[in-house]
């Protein structure tokens, strides 16, 4: 019988459709389990790709040529499954080449380069959802994250908007990026709103705004020593 050849041996198309099986299976399960957002379903890349591969293989035993139809079959599936959710037309080679930008890490990275220049450990915490666009990647190395909550939602358990805002007064972080994401209105979720409510009372009572960039604010312990002019 043919075998197919993978990174782990060579398997039978049998087993591959099993293995096939027993992925998607296990995708959807995840998925039910998991998933918040559609970009997840992105998960069953996986068993459909293998899917693919037992298609492949069978119809390649029938006759190489079908085999080859199969492959461009699912070749361009996967094609039309990418692409047709974007727009063709604001696809351009330079989003490759040129260099990335994160609003929020350069205003947290400017902040840090006026205000502690000198300072080889410096710790912050950052409050908004997913709209801090990789700031980790852009600010020095001597910035120290001290909680681990760095993103927030609606949909968070109590338990861990309270572990962030308590970690946020135990720890006192030297800065606070908030993208204003954070402050958007949120109806029907009154947790969530008393934690904005609490955080807002944080940085008023502790914090100072030194520094305002785009849709990013980025706030200062009052008694954080200042670099000397």
């Amino acid at each position: 019988m043919r075998r197919i050849v993978l990174a782990g041996g060579d398997l039978k198309p049998g087993r591959i459709a099993a293995l096939a099986l027993a992925t998607m299976l296990a995708a959807l399960l995840t998925l039910a389990m998991t998933a918040i957002f559609t970009v997840q379903l992105q998960l069953l890349a996986y068993p459909i790709s293998l899917a693919c591969a037992t298609f492949v293989v069978a119809f390649g035993k029938v006759g190489k040529p079908l085999g080859i139809v199969a492959a461009i079959v699912c070749v361009s599936f996967a094609a039309r499954a990418s692409l047709g959710q974007l727009d063709l037309s604001t696809l351009s080679t330079s989003t490759w080449t040129k260099a990335p930008v994160s609003t929020p890490g350069t205003a947290l990275e400017s902040t840090r380069a006026h205000l502690f220049p000198n300072d080889r450990h410096l710790p912050y915490a950052v409050f908004g959802r997913n709209t801090e666009d990789g700031h980790a990647a852009f600010v020095a190395r001597s910035m120290d994250l001290r909680c681990r909550y760095f993103h927030q939602y609606p949909f968070y358990r109590d338990t861990q908007l309270q572990e962030t805002i308590d970690c946020a007064r135990r720890e006192r972080p030297r800065l606070i990026l908030v993208t204003t994401s954070f402050y958007d209105r949120m109806p029907g979720h009154p947790a969530w709103q008393a934690f904005v409510s609490e955080t807002r009372h944080l940085l008023r009572a502790r914090y100072e705004l030194v520094t305002q960039q785009g849709m990013s604010e980025v706030w200062r312990l009052r008694d954080a020593p200042r670099a000397a002019p």
